[in-house]
């Protein structure tokens, strides 16, 4: 499926602190998903690749397609993104 999510948080931050148990409840979910935590404060040339204005934002990249998140988000919300994205993906696939 090659589902690719950087989260980028600080540790100064409280909803990337609240999003820390979303996070591990979506690792545990879908062992196949690469999930990679940026701390923006110690790694500013990934945050300024990704032109990272606040935290958390979540990077999901699936086949090509990315797809940015700003804010708290739930496992729920997360996994619905990725949803959309694997049926653009398949739509985009057929109408070719």
């Amino acid at each position: 499926m090659g589902i690719n999510i950087k989260k980028f948080s600080a540790a100064w931050c409280p909803p990337c602190q609240m999003m820390a148990p979303e996070i591990e409840k979506l690792r545990d979910a879908h062992k196949d998903w690469v999930i990679e935590e940026i701390e923006i404060d110690s790694n500013s040339e990934e945050s300024e690749k990704y032109d990272i204005g606040y935290v958390p934002t979540l990077i999901i990249n699936q086949m090509g397609e990315m797809k940015r998140l700003v804010g708290f988000k739930t496992k729920e919300d997360i996994e619905k993104t990725v949803k959309e994205m694997i049926v653009n993906q398949h739509t985009k696939k057929i109408f070719r």
